[in-house]
């Protein structure tokens, strides 16, 4: 178990460099620190961020369901914002809609 204060540290280094490597368009590495930084992440709102993350880089990876699964928990473990769940839902449609056409 990592302490409080490294907690928090390690991930926001881990969101970052999930988001990084989502730029750049390295998606393993992305799902990768995004696993790091849901492991880490202690305030709902870190929940919700990384696990959007790692639903990010699985649609990238185009595996529509385990990103479904990770959008569907930063939905329910996150802060509660509506208009952020409600976007992760618009995505996981989306892709799913793609899917079938």
């Amino acid at each position: 178990m990592v302490p409080g204060r490294e907690a928090a540290k390690a991930c926001t280094e881990a969101v970052a460099a999930a988001s990084q490597a989502l730029a750049v368009h390295d998606y393993d590495d992305a799902l990768t620190y995004a696993v790091m930084a849901v492991q880490v992440a202690r305030l709902p709102e870190e929940r919700f961020q990384a696990h959007a993350l790692r639903g990010d880089a699985l649609r990238r990876l185009d595996r529509p369901a385990e990103a479904s699964s990770a959008y569907a928990d930063a939905r329910r473990l996150g802060a509660g914002d509506k208009a952020a769940a409600l976007g992760l839902r618009l995505k996981e449609l989306r892709k799913l809609w793609r899917r079938e056409a």
